[in-house]
């Protein structure tokens, strides 16, 4: 192509001045790299600018604030027979494993670990209520989560709990379009080495600005003008992959236009409010070795939360908060949240076992200003507007993340994949000029 036509939104004095691209990709997470995997094969000129230090975005493997690595983020390759990313992680030799889930959870309620039989009440009364929400959805019922919990039963906090950690916000919040059906039926496989390692294996060879955020964006009619820690850009397509909570705050300054439309409406399906703490400890508590999860309901209408159980030569208990006491504890501070995540094993496991911390740490997604939260799901009785978002054309700008995936929403899958489709969409673009 020739330098007359790429140049040619910009004044000929500033051409020296400026990184010309046919593609600029805002943001390294998995969508980002998903679009410079497709970019890179296919031999296009490109950039990605991340704002932050690191690759993965939401995908992070925190391997310096324990004794060993851990997820902040996404950890698990779900409807993992389907998955994508699994062949990725078996080229680059990034281990996981395959679960098969029975008998995986234990359950502690008002002073006492339930029996099996109270556990099997507890896995029915969840059964039920997803069956009940994918109902719904085939009707195109568009109705809160909440709405399909049986408020009645004894298990009515810990089914509230499931929903609130699976969607990454109270479910009251959350439409049943959005959620009926699930990721698919192919299994949930956890990466031992991290989601966050595959992703920094994948983005090795890509050509990565760290540090680059991006304040100001202005597509013109043959081409995009992106201003970045202090230098410009100009490329023909642009792809932006930041979360629906940093592009609604506006912090890109993107101008009018097509893409300013979708940033302006996607308040219909924000980032909710997700957090762990992750816990060295020398043994899994004997009431809950072999298992994958142990749920902690205080009883008398608190709110439940869930436990993720990491055997190994180096146990980890994570703590997983989400929903409207993850959005307090984060305005408060990680004291905060570790309080609470003590007071809470302590219930369960006693002081005794808390005693026996070796180590601990805490995610901070909610207060960090380049993600603000954890992922996207549309409000209840928007979800049709949330679609009509997506259908909606946008020029020259492309978009792509777990928000803008159609078929795996709110996962790393999903945006990896929407990066892909997005990079394809750049193509054409450049291929019709």
């Amino acid at each position: 192509m020739q330098s007359e036509h790429r140049t040619s939104v910009l004044e000929r004095a500033d051409v020296q001045a400026v990184q010309i691209y046919d593609t600029v990709v805002v943001g390294a997470g998995a969508a980002g790299i998903g679009a410079g995997t497709v970019l890179s094969e296919q031999g296009i000129d490109f950039a990605i600018l991340e704002a932050s230090n690191r690759v993965g975005g939401r995908a992070f493997t925190d391997d310096t604030s324990l004794a060993v690595p851990w997820d902040h983020g996404c950890h698990w390759f779900h409807d993992a027979e389907n998955n994508p990313l699994v062949a990725w992680a078996d080229a680059l030799g990034v281990r996981y494993e395959k679960q098969t889930r029975i008998d995986h959870f234990a359950y502690w309620r008002d002073g006492a670990f339930c029996t099996p039989d109270l556990l099997r009440a507890a896995r029915a009364a969840t059964m039920g209520t997803y069956e009940a929400i994918d109902a719904a959805a085939r009707t195109g019922r568009d109705a809160p989560l909440e709405d399909f919990i049986d408020r009645e039963t004894f298990w009515s906090e810990g089914v509230r709990a499931v929903l609130r950690t699976v969607a990454g916000q109270e479910p009251r919040l959350v439409s049943s379009l959005s959620f009926g059906g699930g990721d698919g039926d192919g299994g949930d496989w956890p990466l031992i080495d991290g989601y966050g390692t595959l992703f920094e294996k994948m983005a090795r060879d890509l050509p990565i600005h760290l540090s680059c955020p991006v304040d100001q964006i202005e597509e013109k009619e043959t081409g995009v003008v992106l201003r970045a820690a202090g230098a410009r850009f100009y490329a023909r397509t642009a792809i932006l992959t930041p979360s629906t909570n940093v592009l609604a705050s506006g912090a890109l300054g993107l101008s009018k236009g097509p893409a300013k439309d979708v940033v302006d409406q996607l308040h219909v399906a924000p980032c909710g409010a997700y957090e762990k703490v992750a816990y060295c400890v020398p043994e899994l508590p004997g009431e809950v070795r072999g298992k994958l999860f142990c749920m902690i309901d205080p009883g008398h209408g608190k709110p439940a939360f869930d436990v993720e159980l990491i055997d190994g030569e180096q146990p980890l208990l994570l703590v997983h908060v989400s929903g409207d006491v993850a959005s307090e504890l984060a305005a408060e501070g990680k004291d905060a949240l570790n309080a609470f995540t003590d007071n809470l094993l302590r219930l369960a496991f006693g002081q005794k076992f808390l005693d026996s911390v070796s180590g601990r740490a805490a995610t901070s997604w909610t207060s960090n200003h380049w993600i603000q939260g954890s992922y996207s799901n549309p409000r209840p009785g928007m979800f049709q507007a949330y679609q009509n978002v997506l259908a909606q054309r946008t020029g020259r700008i492309k978009f792509a993340g777990e928000a803008f995936s159609r078929t795996a929403p709110s996962t790393a899958h999903g945006a990896f994949q929407s990066g892909c489709e997005a990079a394809k969409s750049c193509l054409r673009l450049i291929e019709g000029d």
